[in-house]
């Protein structure tokens, strides 16, 4: 788990050009934490020390979706999508091209963060619109065949080496059970800061497997020897966790 931090704050040293209008104040700044610390693997023996870490928590890019919240026929109306090269941003801190004013005041807005995802840009934000349908999203899914292999160094693009994570902002010092709507332009001169954890789309299993009677250890090729293998992995899932799929279904698994 991530925790990504946004705020709507002034000034921002943020450039005129697309998007913006030339002002330098009330954009939205994003505060990420890529130190790159986290770890799946809580087990008590597990010192967190480990150089895989670095993949455990590791940012390629930020994806973020704005939805305006529709209450007379619930219903979510595409705002706004941009995404985030989290590496040109050592840091930590990087500035959307939206400022507060550009949401309607005392409106209601879902922001979606999904993180590290395979999909190119056009996928989020489709040629002539603001971003991908609140559909459209729930509806996405992305494949990693070698999922299991991710954080192995070496190879030639086989080995993944980010993990797909998402999250849903939210307001105050605790994530609410479920992450809903908000209200970005309350009129307020005060910053008000967003909160996002990333959680990855991925479990992790860790197998530790002891020599014993029956099972010994040998140097030998895995053509020469006996071993093992993974099977029936999820190797396919939705973008977003709200989003969720099909129970069961053969063709988010792979044997």
């Amino acid at each position: 788990m991530m925790t990504l931090v946004l705020t709507t704050c002034k000034p921002s040293p943020i450039e005129e050009g697309e998007g913006t209008t030339g002002q330098d104040d009330g954009y939205i700044m994003l505060v990420f934490d890529n130190k790159k610390n986290g770890n799946r693997d809580t087990s008590p023996d597990n010192d967190n020390t480990s150089p895989d870490n670095d993949t455990e928590a590791a940012l390629s890019h930020l994806d973020v979706m704005m939805y305006k919240y529709n209450e007379g026929n619930y219903t979510y109306e595409p705002f706004y999508h941009e995404r985030v090269d989290v590496t040109q941003y050592p840091d930590g801190t990087a500035y959307l091209k939206r400022k507060k004013d550009d949401f309607e005041p005392y409106a209601q807005y879902k922001i979606y963060v999904v993180a590290n995802s395979i999909h190119g840009e056009d996928i989020f934000k489709p040629e002539g619109t603001a971003v991908i349908s609140h559909e459209n999203l729930m509806r996405l899914d992305q494949t990693d065949e070698n999922i299991h292999l991710s954080g192995i160094r070496g190879g030639n693009n086989v080995y993944p080496q980010y993990f797909l994570m998402d999250g849903v902002a939210y307001m105050g010092e605790e994530e609410p059970n479920t992450p809903g709507t908000i209200v970005v332009n309350d009129d307020e001169p005060d910053n008000i800061v967003l909160k996002v954890k990333l959680r990855r789309a991925t479990a992790k299993y860790v197998i530790k497997i002891y020599p014993g009677e029956n099972v010994k250890f040998s140097r030998q090729l895995l053509a020469q020897s006996k071993g093992y293998m993974m099977r029936n992995m999820p190797i396919r899932t939705r973008v977003v966790a709200e989003g969720k799929y099909p129970n069961n279904n053969p063709a988010y698994w792979k044997s």
